[in-house]
């Protein structure tokens, strides 16, 4: 039944209103409006452009994002029981599984090293999402989104260009964690931050690799620098509560 949306939606905005839709169907025809409400109500968190507002600010307007709008929607449906194929997360603690995503911070990983270790996820929300849940299917859920660059190779004796970049193993891009807020969940991981500021990122969030003094150096340039500092976005990281 969720999958449904996914097959006529090609962004982010689009499935969040097909499966907007279906969810509230399915509440008026079970007579559950209250619960409904009471459900969405976490969707005002990402803000007046919808669940794809904060990944486009943060990571740019080029992406779709249909499998982190779907992560989100899916984890509603779930909550009101329209979701049975979600298997909780077995022998960690929220605690647990949290501190271990949190040292994803600032590292690069592949999904395919990501099972190993911390097994497999709860539910996929197509190839680029997957969510972890931990105890009930109704409690918080993990969001671990891989990303894929498209690295265009020339075909010798073909003539031609294929991308070669999808078909490989993505990297890990952020991890969303149960927070007060969007950003006081994310954890970038390097990847992450070279999406959200560019290779130059360790000016905005000072690194250990950096040389000393020469991120607070180029950060009071671009101060002084209208055009550069009004573009400067917000520090991220993973703030527990």
């Amino acid at each position: 039944m969720f999958s449904r949306p996914a097959m006529w939606a090609s962004t982010g905005p689009s499935f969040q209103s097909l499966a907007g839709l279906l969810l509230e169907d399915l509440s008026y025809l079970d007579d559950r409006q209250e619960e409904y409400q009471a459900s969405t109500l976490q969707l005002k968190r990402y803000g007046q452009r919808g669940v794809v507002g904060p990944f486009k600010a943060i990571f740019g307007e080029g992406g779709s994002y249909v499998s982190e709008v779907a992560s989100v929607l899916a984890e509603i449906f779930c909550r009101l029981g329209y979701l049975p194929s979600v298997t909780p997360t077995n022998g960690l603690s929220l605690d647990e599984l949290a501190a271990q995503l949190s040292a994803f911070d600032g590292a690069d990983i592949r999904q395919s090293e990501i099972e190993p270790i911390l097994g497999p996820p709860s539910f996929r929300a197509g190839h680029d999402t997957w969510c972890y849940v931990v105890g009930e299917p109704t409690a918080p859920w993990l969001f671990l989104d891989f990303a894929r660059d498209r690295v265009l190779q020339y075909q010798e004796g073909k003539g031609t260009y294929d991308d070669i970049e999808w078909k490989s193993d993505p990297l890990l891009r952020d991890v969303r964690l149960p927070a007060s807020d969007f950003e006081a969940g994310l954890i970038l991981t390097l990847y992450g931050k070279v999406r959200r500021w560019g290779s130059g990122w360790w000016i905005e969030q000072p690194d250990s690799r950096a040389p000393a003094g020469v991120a607070e150096q180029l950060r009071e340039i671009a101060d002084r620098d209208p055009s550069q500092s009004l573009r400067r976005g917000p520090a991220l990281g993973y703030r527990p509560e």
